[in-house]
């Protein structure tokens, strides 16, 4: 039985699949098992990844439908014999030194259940755009204000996995990030000062997308209030998802930026349909205006909407007639 199982997630990246797997083979800790998920590839990933396991005995090759990688995550959790676990994605790389640092780590840390470290972001000529986390987080609290954690920066103890359960499934692209902060409830997270791997920056990054990784976001904290928390840990998830969506949807408001203002407030009620009420700055002083400020603009811009529609209605009635 190995000590480390090694999920890869992979979905019509055969080259760069690649690279990822020899980033595993170069590794200086060679106990492992390597576990690559084929999301219902069209390329010639599925051939690669056999051609490998014929050769490896330590790869094990699992095919499923096309699901997204939440789902292609949790599946290779189903497959580990490991004592620790390890994630990669399919366009990112593991530095030598990766496995053996982290898991002489853990060995003699046991009350730890996730260690990880620094990854250098890249763009596609290789360039070292930043090394990240600028800021790591280490606690529940921490975690909350960013999800500093890279999912092929770290290792964590399978008994994680084993007493909180998977990564959720119905997730999408937030799945980690959700099961960093369950982690953090009930083990301790630290962070190991070292570069492990390698993170492409390229234009399918979820972080490009401002209100996809918002409503990702929104979705964690969701999730999240459904944990045992105290009363001041109820209080900083609604200040944080205040920060990410409501504060937001004002500025945009204040700007009219009416499709922004729509779309922050929007989540902000999904969250909590009082969430107004959560609010305590003075900038927001009036408990009334806090409360039906996003109902107020969403009616004005649903109107606005309205009046634009029967503008151009009218409008091409005229044009019709005039014909």
């Amino acid at each position: 039985m190995p000590k480390v199982s090694i999920i890869i997630s992979t979905f019509n990246r055969s080259s760069l699949l690649k690279q990822a797997i020899q980033s595993v083979y170069s590794q200086t800790f060679q106990d492992w098992e390597l576990i690559i998920v084929d999301d219902g590839s069209t390329d010639e990933t599925k051939k690669m990844i056999h051609d490998y396991a014929n050769l490896d005995s330590r790869i094990i090759p699992v095919s499923q439908s096309n699901k997204g990688i939440s789902a292609s995550r949790a599946k290779g959790i189903e497959f580990v014999t490991g004592q620790y676990i390890a994630s990669l994605d399919d366009d990112d790389v593991y530095v030598p030194q990766k496995i053996e640092a982290q898991f002489d780590y853990l060995e003699k840390n046991p009350s730890v259940g996730l260690v990880y470290s620094y990854v250098n972001m890249v763009d596609e000529n290789k360039t070292i755009l930043l090394q990240w986390p600028v800021t790591p987080a280490q606690t529940f609290f921490e975690l909350l204000h960013d999800n500093t954690i890279p999912t092929n920066s770290c290792l964590i103890r399978k008994e994680c996995f084993e007493r909180l359960g998977s990564f959720r499934k119905d997730f999408k692209g937030s799945d980690d990030y959700e099961m960093w902060l369950r982690i953090s409830k009930h083990y301790r997270i630290k962070f190991l000062p070292i570069v492990i791997g390698i993170y492409r920056w390229h234009d399918h990054n979820m972080s490009h997308n401002k209100r996809k990784r918002c409503s990702s976001d929104v979705q964690v904290f969701q999730a999240v209030m459904k944990y045992e928390l105290s009363k001041e840990e109820k209080k900083k998830v609604f200040q944080r998802v205040i920060e990410l969506t409501y504060t937001k949807g004002s500025d945009a408001l204040d700007q009219k930026n009416y499709s922004d203002a729509v779309f922050y407030f929007l989540q902000s009620l999904q969250f909590n349909l009082l969430i107004g009420l959560h609010i305590s700055w003075g900038r927001y002083s009036n408990v009334s205006y806090r409360l039906l400020r996003p109902y107020a603009a969403l009616v004005s811009a649903a109107f606005g909407a309205f009046m634009f529609f029967m503008t151009n209605l009218f409008s091409k009635e005229q044009l019709s007639s005039n014909v």
